[in-house]
């Protein structure tokens, strides 16, 4: 009697147990194949939104207007009041005014003014001015626009041949937001992608200025040194949502520097992130400043 007690115990056990693992794959795949699937999707389309900003910096240090102003947004919203929602591609007109007008906005932002006090300041040019961490709190820190960083507002004539380096540092998926279509009127709802962009200047010599970290900034009777900027890291916001409030396209760039432009409702981060700034050294580029100083020495004679 037992005995048939523990026969009987034994195959009730191995059928529950062969049941189980027969069922389980099935089971467990119908767990995560939902999220998986979800997963995928959402890096898909965080990594198309990705390329449309890695696209538009690109074509701002390239000085490419047409493909420019089709991913920006103030542009966009210009054609569309003057020629009606909906129109595609860009007026060609309507992208050059706005590539001037973006351009001399980036201008006004890194004019080196004099300061007083300072003597044997050394002068920036038309350089960054402050962008470090450590001069974050100074009279003359400005949260500059991500596309300033890029601008050929900053950057010479002579560099089209040492384009500054763009790649994606990384992307945060779409989040909800507020859009400012109209300066006073209430916001829209649109998706928002932030996408951080790390910016390599490759050659020191043609590099924008911006002051060292640690140099001071208020008046002083001491030299402030600026260097070229080797690497940081810019945020870029992409929005999405437009078609459906009258926009050919459905995502594009947001540009800060055109206060006529739409702009987030919520207040966000600086464009240039100041803990990222690295500057370049005499060390680090030995050849090119025995090459530049060479040449210099070649011309004078």
């Amino acid at each position: 009697m037992r005995n048939n007690i523990l026969q009987q115990s034994l195959m009730t056990w191995a059928l529950w147990w062969s049941f189980t693992l027969c069922w389980a794959p099935f089971t467990f795949g119908e767990i995560k194949t939902p999220d998986t699937h979800i997963s995928q999707v959402t890096q898909s389309s965080t990594n198309a939104l990705t390329n449309i900003a890695l696209d538009y910096a690109e074509a701002m240090a390239a000085r490419k207007v047409t493909e420019w102003a089709e991913l920006d947004l103030a542009c966009l919203t210009r054609q569309m009041k003057r020629e009606g929602s909906g129109v595609s591609p860009q007026n060609q007109g309507i992208a050059k005014d706005c590539w001037q007008d973006t351009l001399a906005a980036h201008r006004e932002l890194v004019r080196d003014e004099p300061e007083l006090g300072i003597f044997g300041a050394m002068g920036r040019g038309a350089g960054l001015g402050l962008i470090h961490e450590s001069h974050r709190h100074a009279d003359f820190w400005k949260d500059y626009p991500p596309a300033l960083a890029i601008s050929p507002a900053i950057l010479s004539q002579s560099q089209s041949d040492v384009l500054p380096q763009i790649t994606v540092d990384k992307a945060q998926p779409a989040r909800p937001g507020g859009l400012i279509l109209v300066p006073g009127q209430n916001p829209v709802e649109a998706q928002v992608t932030t996408v951080d962009l790390l910016v390599t200047f490759p050659n020191p010599m043609v590099a924008p200025l911006a002051l060292r970290p640690g140099e001071p900034w208020w008046t002083s009777g001491v030299i402030r040194r600026y260097g070229p900027v080797r690497t940081l890291v810019v945020r870029f916001f992409v929005v999405s949502g437009l078609q459906s409030h009258g926009y050919a396209v459905d995502q594009a760039i947001v540009n800060e520097a055109l206060p006529d432009g739409p702009q987030l409702a919520e207040p966000g981060s600086p464009g240039i992130l100041p803990d990222s700034p690295r500057w370049w050294d005499r060390s680090q580029a030995p050849q090119l400043f025995e090459d530049e100083l060479h040449q210099a020495q070649h011309l004078e004679s």
